[in-house]
């Protein structure tokens, strides 16, 4: 996410998670965690282009997953969106 945008991410904010494994049905979800301090990805920074990657670390809570699709270590996207106005679209691949 670019950097210009990451204020804008807060709790309650609908999302929407899409995996491999279904990829024709997007679920739906809300942030409910968002850390409070940011870590430089790498770990090691040696340029300062490279301290322009802050990655914060959200966590996404399902709003319904009574069949168990998704499960623990299952590889997701999410698109989280910060405006009714803007129609949800699937992650770029």
């Amino acid at each position: 996410m670019p950097e210009k945008v990451i204020g804008k991410v807060r709790l309650g904010l609908p999302a929407r998670i899409y995996t491999n494994a279904f990829p024709d049905k997007p679920f739906s979800a809300k942030i409910r965690y968002i850390a409070s301090q940011a870590e430089f990805t790498p770990k090691e920074v040696q340029t300062p282009d490279e301290r322009v990657k802050l990655v914060y670390a959200v966590r996404l809570y399902l709003d319904s997953n009574p069949e168990h699709r998704l499960t623990p270590g299952l590889p997701a996207d999410a698109v989280i969106r910060w405006k009714e106005e803007i129609l949800w679209a699937k992650p770029p691949r």
